[in-house]
């Protein structure tokens, strides 16, 4: 049985990058942010590091500024052209009468951002990936709208996915093991029930991918994936992903930053990058023996 470590939000910036190129051969993959204006130099980083970890397409509706601009993605954007819709507002928007011209804008942002991760590696002598790894910043993907923009878009452009994170982690880890589950934020809980039933909406769209993706371990413990917490339900996981025959991906977060934040304005993503956690995650993918 396979185990990925996976670090998100690469690209963010230089900071945020060398952070989580420091976690070395540990990393099986990371997410790269298309839209961050540092891309090109966070992917210089990665060749001159000599990397190995796999790279993913982490299309982001949540934060930082919109390829496609005001004019071309009004719904997704403010005056200053920042994504501006929470999951739950773009969740809530997905079923209202704009729907159909906000799957447009969507498709037209991924498809910017697809082109602008494929040309970037290219341009930084980094082999174009055969298999596309997708997920998504704050998982919108699994808004049932979302995720048929972004494979559309994959389907349109003749790119093949390889990989796609479905991140509907199993609870049942955390019932067996009740000293970690007292440790669970509430908020945390909502997030895994919500993503747990668009799973269950999406099931349709992702049947084709159902190989094609891992037993997820990243939610309940979102924001502070200490090594301590990860380490006592990791049996638990790898159990439920030999039953499930899939690979086993454990997220986290190391890619701390004091500035250069994508969107200044946008407190809560800055409350989050400037966290004394991005460390403690960073120190779990060092150190954790799996």
């Amino acid at each position: 049985m396979e185990i990925f470590l996976h670090a998100d939000d690469f690209g963010a910036n230089s900071e945020v990058s060398n952070n989580i190129l420091d976690c070395g051969d540990k990393l099986y993959s990371l997410s790269v942010l298309a839209n961050a204006p540092g891309l090109a130099h966070s992917l210089r980083l990665y060749k001159k590091r000599g990397c190995s970890a796999k790279l993913c397409l982490h299309l982001n509706l949540a934060e930082g500024e919109s390829l496609a601009g005001k004019s071309m993605a009004p719904l997704l954007t403010d005056e200053r052209g920042m994504f501006k819709l929470s999951f739950f507002r773009l969740l809530i928007m997905s079923y209202f009468p704009r729907r159909k011209a906000l799957k447009k804008q969507i498709k037209r942002e991924f498809a910017l951002q697809t082109d602008r991760f494929l040309s970037s590696c290219e341009v930084n002598g980094i082999p174009r990936p055969a298999l596309m790894r997708i997920d998504s910043h704050q998982h919108y993907h699994m808004i049932p709208l979302v995720l048929e923009a972004a494979l559309e878009v994959m389907r349109e452009k003749h790119l093949k996915i390889g990989f796609i994170r479905i991140p509907a982690e199993p609870l049942g880890p955390f019932i067996r093991t009740p000293g970690i589950w007292k440790t669970v934020r509430f908020i945390n809980l909502l997030k895994n029930l919500v993503l747990n039933a668009l799973a269950k909406l999406d099931r349709k769209i992702l049947l084709p991918y159902r190989a094609r993706t891992a037993v997820f371990f990243g939610i309940m413990l979102s924001g502070g994936m200490d090594k301590e917490r990860v380490s006592a339900l990791l049996p638990h996981f790898k159990e439920v992903a030999r039953k499930r025959g899939l690979p086993l991906e454990i997220l986290a977060h190391p890619g701390g930053c004091t500035s250069g934040f994508l969107d200044p304005a946008n407190s809560g993503c800055v409350k989050f990058y400037s966290s004394k956690n991005r460390r403690v995650e960073k120190y779990m993918l060092t150190h954790l023996n799996l």
